[in-house]
């Protein structure tokens, strides 16, 4: 899938990218544009997947669109029953973050940000990785639902650093 995003996003990075003088500097930057296309459109499939599971529930609370609210997540805990779909989601993110963690370890250059990043992608398979297993998935769900929604704009403006869009990438990384 990240090669037909790289191949995808090639044409139009061939126009709007930076250092397109530098061909060394321009394919480097298309690699972590094309990263940041797969990671950003990731984080809207899954945004969007876990609200439509989580929109009709009791557990969304009323100030997010939803009937309830976030304290119900935990009523009869931790033998609360299973919103369908959560625990499904619940391990598809955690497998693509598994995957993230190790290609971001070992098989990607490691950038400025590499312990921040390192940081953030454990503490993001601890979310996981612990709320899978206690059975804490409805409050889990909603806390990385949250999560990823933020992650939409980190992608977002990574996209944007790479082009020579600055204004934009100003507004997008402080929404």
């Amino acid at each position: 899938m990240r090669t037909q995003v790289s191949q995808a996003v090639k044409p139009i990075f061939n126009i709007f990218g930076k250092d397109k003088h530098n061909r060394d500097f321009f394919e480097a930057r298309l690699a972590k544009t094309s990263i940041a296309v797969y990671k950003l459109i990731f984080y809207c499939c899954m945004s969007l997947w876990a609200y439509f599971l989580l929109k009709d529930t009791d557990i969304w609370p009323s100030f997010m669109g939803g009937k309830g609210t976030v304290e119900n997540s935990y009523k009869n805990f931790p033998f609360a029953p299973q919103v369908p779909g959560l625990l499904t989601y619940s391990l598809v993110s955690l497998g693509y973050y598994l995957d993230d963690f190790v290609n971001h370890n070992f098989f990607r250059p490691k950038s400025n940000d590499f312990w921040e990043m390192n940081l953030h992608h454990l503490v993001t398979i601890g979310l996981f990785g612990g709320m899978i297993p206690m059975n804490a998935i409805r409050p889990g769900a909603i806390i990385s639902l949250l999560h990823g929604l933020s992650d939409i704009t980190i992608a977002a403006s990574r996209i944007g650093s790479h082009t020579e869009f600055k204004v934009a990438t100003r507004v997008i990384f402080i929404t």
